[in-house]
């Protein structure tokens, strides 16, 4: 399932930003959701890397499907 689960979310973060090179300010909760990737609020971060990696701390699998068909 890891493997649905990764191409999955690299959908996701690609569907966030194509070109890789956008970058946002991350919030609060993108520091809590993202702390073990030493993300601090207020720091930059790219966004198809923010979208990816919360995708999966959210991951459903139901949904996941529901999405891809």
């Amino acid at each position: 399932m890891y493997g649905f689960e990764e191409d999955y979310c690299t959908r996701k973060g690609d569907e966030a930003d194509r070109s890789g090179s956008t970058f946002v300010i991350a919030t609060r909760d993108d520091a809590s959701l993202l702390s073990a990737y030493e993300v601090k609020e207020g720091s930059q971060i790219g966004a198809n890397f923010k979208h990816h990696m919360t995708c999966h701390h959210s991951f459903d699998l139901v949904d996941a499907l529901k999405n891809k068909l």
